[in-house]
């Protein structure tokens, strides 16, 4: 608590320094939930669908999922506390580090929203990796597969969090840990 306590506070710091707006709930519908349950569900089928064929010959592709209650609970707690950490904290500390040290010009704005969204899709990709080779020996071929079929939704939920806010980012971690951890099991 203490921990995710100092980063909401840095958050709430960084974010008006920023151009970004994470907190917008005007149009709820278009805003958040469309983007967020279409992103999800697009984010989940194709992670499965990349596993049953690219990857299915990685050692994770064969693991037995825990029961669909455990998965229920890591969807809110990837929806909630890993989109706080990675969006709201890591990509707003990024992307505000662009502003203060490379001060960027208003026309390079994409660009560099983009550069930060793979800079932190990657380190979301990486923070996968522990978990992972509990379950499997280390590989290079593993490696890509955890960083590939985590980059993946990172920039999908990135580019929510930047241009339709956090809570549309959530709504698409959510439904993709659903679409992943209880509907396809």
């Amino acid at each position: 608590m203490l921990f995710f306590g100092v980063v909401c506070w840095l958050s709430y710091l960084l974010v008006p320094k920023t151009d970004l707006l994470p907190f917008l709930t005007s149009k709820p519908l278009k805003r958040i939930v469309y983007p967020g349950v279409i992103g999800g569900i697009s984010v989940g089928l194709v992670i499965y669908l990349l596993d049953m064929t690219l990857f299915k010959s990685s050692q994770l592709s064969g693991v037995h999922h825990p029961p669909v209650w455990t998965g229920l609970l890591a969807s809110f707690y990837g929806a909630i506390n890993e989109e706080v950490l990675l969006r709201l904290f890591l990509f707003t500390l990024v992307y505000f580090a662009f502003i203060k040290v490379l001060r960027f010009k208003l026309h390079n704005r994409l660009y560099f929203l983009w550069i930060t969204n793979v800079i932190v899709a990657i380190v979301f990709g990486l923070g996968h990796l522990p978990a992972a080779f509990k379950l499997a020996t280390t590989s290079s071929f593993e490696v890509f597969r955890i960083l590939l079929l985590n980059g993946i939704p990172g920039v999908v939920f990135g580019w929510l969090y930047w241009s339709r806010g956090l809570w549309a980012a959530m709504a698409a971690h959510f439904v993709a840990d659903l679409v992943l951890h209880v509907a396809l099991v």
